[in-house]
């Protein structure tokens, strides 16, 4: 057993951290009735849920994401090779302590799934360097929370000015048996456009990004052991001060909207030390450019459907050790139809994911087996060094 721990302990300190304790809800696709550190960005109440903790997620500190026009939360189900490396690393961390009933919290580097994709397949300044703080209280059996983040940077290097700003408020509450969360957007800006591969060039650096309203709505509700959820999300952007050069010809400006929304049922069985779970939820998904550009519309205008099902496992292996797997796939219906044109069923998107986390004490080590299929393009099967617990984050329990 000890030669065991070494072992892993010699992989992990060769292998490159990335995510943190995203690699768990990677490794278990994400399902909509866990409970994570990463789980206050849905829902601040759900701290109330896990008691305190400090956690710390390693990868890179680049804005720069590719990402494909695809659902939000569709990341960990083979969307694309651009999407899994938008959702996958960023050097983030933060922590929440408790106060008598209140909850007070304050996290670095969390940045807008929205903001940050749009902003970077156009050539604006991503979100650099945001914070959050986080205010709990308690009302008889329920408890509800709020935070605030705010993002702010003005790059003043000669010929690659760039200037963003964003902010936005979430609201939460959770009681026995269900839970609720509204995440408003109160602005997104940048001006100073770098260039892109999707239309805009350099002749634009006097362009703006500015956010129209966004907001998302969740919330479930546990009958015994099974979860009903939903929720709907939708933001957009107006793009003005284009010379219409590039791929965007004729293109001076130009409003992007998106929309989606989700329903679904998850099942859960537990016994000691073992969490499984299969479940299936309804997703639609628009995008769309209200100025009807065909240039524009061409790389965002997209409407999409799917019934994806999964099905998981997290079980203690051992006193220090936790095992998780899952599969995820959509079902019998979907559609994908891009541009206007032809409705085109999804395409085969079969993931299988992995994923372990090890007890040190009040510590906990996270991270996904990179041999699965998260993301999509590392799925070889393959275990080597580079593979065996190779996205590693950690959180302290106080």
């Amino acid at each position: 057993m000890f030669k065991s721990i070494l072992t892993v302990a010699a992989v992990l300190s060769v292998a490159a951290p990335a995510m943190a304790s995203k690699a768990r809800l990677a490794s278990l696709q994400n399902a909509a009735h866990l409970v994570d550190t990463q789980s206050i960005f849905d829902n601040p109440a759900k701290s109330y849920l896990m008691g305190d903790f400090a956690t710390l997620e390693f990868g890179a500190t680049s804005t720069a994401s590719n990402g494909a026009n695809t659902p939000e939360n569709f990341t960990t189900n083979g969307g694309s090779a651009g999407a899994a490396v938008f959702y996958g690393e960023n050097a983030e961390g933060g922590f929440v302590k408790s106060y008598g009933d209140a909850k007070v919290g304050f996290y670095m580097g969390r940045k807008s799934p929205f903001t940050t994709r749009v902003r970077s397949l156009l050539g604006f300044a991503g979100q650099e360097n945001p914070i959050e703080f986080m205010y709990g209280f308690q009302a008889g059996d329920m408890k509800m929370a709020a935070s605030f983040n705010y993002s702010k940077s003005d790059k003043k290097v000669a010929g690659g000015q760039q200037k963003q700003d964003a902010m936005g408020l979430r609201f939460g509450a959770v009681a026995t048996n269900w839970d609720a969360a509204l995440t408003f957007g109160l602005g997104s800006k940048a001006t100073g456009n770098a260039a892109s591969g999707f239309g805009l060039t350099a002749a634009d650096a006097d362009s703006e990004y500015k956010g129209t309203t966004g907001f998302k709505l969740n919330g479930g509700y546990w009958f015994e052991n099974t979860y009903v959820f939903a929720s709907y999300y939708q933001d957009g952007v107006e793009l003005s001060g284009m010379t219409g050069a590039g791929g965007f010809a004729g293109v001076t400006d130009a409003k992007i909207e998106q929309s989606q929304y989700e329903i679904g049922v998850i099942d859960t069985i537990k016994a000691d030390g073992m969490n499984f779970f299969y479940g299936v939820s309804y997703l639609g998904f628009t995008s769309d450019d209200k100025e009807d550009n065909a240039a524009v519309d061409a790389q965002f205008k997209a409407e999409q459907t799917m019934l994806p099902f999964v099905v998981g496992v997290e079980a203690d292996a051992a006193s220090w050790l936790v095992l998780r797997a899952s599969v995820k796939q959509n079902v019998i219906l979907g559609s994908n139809k891009t541009n206007g044109g032809d409705s085109l069923t999804n395409a085969n998107n079969t993931t299988v994911a992995l994923g372990a986390g090890m007890k040190f004490n009040k510590f906990m080590l996270d991270s996904t087996l990179a041999a699965g299929s998260v993301p999509a393009t590392a799925g070889t099967g393959n275990i080597n060094a580079n593979d065996l617990m190779a996205n590693a984050s950690l959180t302290y329990l106080f």
